[in-house]
């Protein structure tokens, strides 16, 4: 099948920005027609009008990404995120504010969400139960001391333990599941 030479417009999108190219423009070398001769073709069709090529136009900015924020449930105050780059580094940036960082993910490196995660003190005492829809969660416990983290994600558990120090703020603790979680 040979192809139809037009001189409609395509529009490509490419980091931003648009592009308008007639497909004149677009053409093999193999092609036997030489840009001058499709371009004077063009302006003939169109009574000698000249077709109108853009470029580099920018396009609207995407909104920008809503905030996490953070939340309180029993005087703790937590807040869960990390969903893609800008997000993740906005967390840990903020992580610094928060006594403890938790990081879902698997040995694999994929990170995880919707973790159901549990935290209590060294009595026993629940601080905060709480279902994560992201891989990073900031919580900021009622005071120093150790506590027991249980997170759970499609049915496999993982326990850890905490130290929560005077003046230490943002202590990393990473969940790393063994197998892949589905």
């Amino acid at each position: 099948m040979k192809p139809v030479k037009t001189s409609a417009t395509i529009l490509l999108t490419a980091c931003g920005f648009v592009s308008a190219i007639s497909l004149a423009q677009m053409q093999t070398p193999d092609q036997s027609k030489t840009q001058d001769q499709i371009q004077q073709q063009d302006q003939t069709q169109t009574n000698d009008q000249p077709t109108e090529t853009k470029t580099a136009t920018p396009m609207m900015t995407p909104a920008p990404m809503t905030e996490v924020a953070p939340k309180t449930e029993n005087g703790v105050t937590y807040m869960c995120g990390g969903i893609g780059k800008p997000e993740a580094q906005a967390m840990r940036h903020t992580a610094s504010q928060y006594d403890l960082m938790l990081t879902f993910a698997t040995k694999q490196g994929e990170f995880l969400a919707d973790v159901n995660v549990d935290i209590k003190d060294a009595g026993g005492n629940t601080v905060l139960q709480t279902s994560c829809d992201a891989p990073i969660l900031l919580v900021d416990v009622p005071k120093t001391g150790i506590y027991r983290i249980h997170a759970e994600a499609n049915g496999y558990a993982l326990d850890k333990t905490a130290s929560i120090k005077a003046k230490k703020r943002g202590t990393p603790v990473v969940l790393l599941w063994p197998q892949k979680v589905a």
